[in-house]
């Protein structure tokens, strides 16, 4: 039973793995072809352009994040990676939420504000 366990954790490693680097490539790709609109390779580009391009190059950081997290998971199942937890400040998340909703918020014609305690648990 052991052995299966073992195994299995392997597939479930090789398998995160896998699915991390084939992420990896289109990532990759799509964050230089921001890199060139952003730098206005193929022409000028208007404000909204520019903060839409913005947006879309943070969450193509997002997803590399969440793809490295995934390695790292398995890493850290395998045990291969010890992992410490750390207290963070929840403002600076709630703000780059916010501002990632903006174009949605925008389009829909919504009125979004963030409320908060003064002083938010860690």
């Amino acid at each position: 039973m052991c052995n299966k366990l073992n195994e299995l954790d392997k597939m479930k490693a090789d398998f995160f793995s896998s699915v991390s680097h084939e992420f990896r490539t289109p990532l990759s790709t799509i964050k230089m072809g921001l890199g060139l609109l952003m730098d206005e390779a193929e022409g000028p580009i208007t404000d909204t352009q520019r903060k839409l391009l913005h947006i879309l190059g943070e969450e193509t950081n997002r997803l590399t994040e969440l793809v490295n997290a995934l390695l790292d998971l398995s890493k850290m199942e395998a045990g291969m990676m010890m992992y410490a937890f750390e207290q963070k400040d929840l403002l600076p998340l709630i703000g780059k939420v916010t501002k990632e909703m903006e174009p949605l918020v925008e389009a829909r014609k919504i009125h979004l504000e963030a409320k908060m305690a003064d002083r938010l648990p860690k």
